[in-house]
């Protein structure tokens, strides 16, 4: 699941494990903790398969340097190109795309952006569906008004996403250092599958 990740933090500039993992705790939120059990062996293989190498630089603190290779970045726009499927880390992997968006095409970077925004909407559809079935098939049962509660709850958390895309949407477009020169149409047909 990090691999996107790492790819998108090391197109930046070189970074060390240390501070990619300092990086990624602050992503994924306050109580989210990757263990370096977890970034080191992901690291490893990585470089096995000649995504990423170690450079002979050092940080501030003395620790090895990682660099992503051209077969790096070529898997980057390939993670980026890929559909996100509906699971538990959706909105990780959203994030992820998110920050690396800058280094795709502005068509690609629309059609992720899209993307997220359709799955938030029906993600408000299907709980406002559950909410009226909830009501229909259980009416006055003492669980009902706790259980509505809970949907809304996930109602607002996307409604919350939802302008938090509006905004980031906006930020993307005023950005003066989009990705240039990226071959959109094969960008675009490729996350959409052939038949877009």
């Amino acid at each position: 699941m990090y691999e996107l990740y790492v790819l998108a933090e090391l197109l930046d500039a070189p970074r060390s494990a240390y501070k990619m993992r300092f990086v990624l705790e602050r992503i994924l939120g306050a109580h989210r903790k990757v263990s370096f059990g977890v970034l080191y062996p992901l690291l490893d293989k990585m470089e096995a398969q000649g995504l990423i190498e170690t450079t002979e630089n050092l940080d501030a603190r003395g620790k090895n340097l990682k660099q992503i290779t051209a077969k790096g970045r070529e898997r980057f726009d390939e993670l980026m190109r890929e559909p996100i499927k509906p699971s538990a880390h959706m909105d990780d992997m959203c994030l992820f795309k998110f920050g690396g968006i800058q280094y795709v095409s502005e068509k690609l970077a629309h059609v992720v952006i899209e993307a997220y925004r359709a799955e938030k909407n029906d993600e408000i559809k299907q709980y406002l569906e559950a909410t009226v079935e909830l009501i229909e098939k259980h009416g006055d049962a003492s669980f009902v008004p706790v259980a509505t509660q809970m949907y809304r709850h996930h109602i607002m958390s996307a409604e919350a996403d939802l302008k938090w895309i509006d905004e980031f949407e906006v930020m993307y477009e005023a950005m003066p250092d989009k990705a240039k020169g990226v071959n959109e149409d094969a960008d675009y047909v490729a996350y959409q599958g052939e038949d877009a």
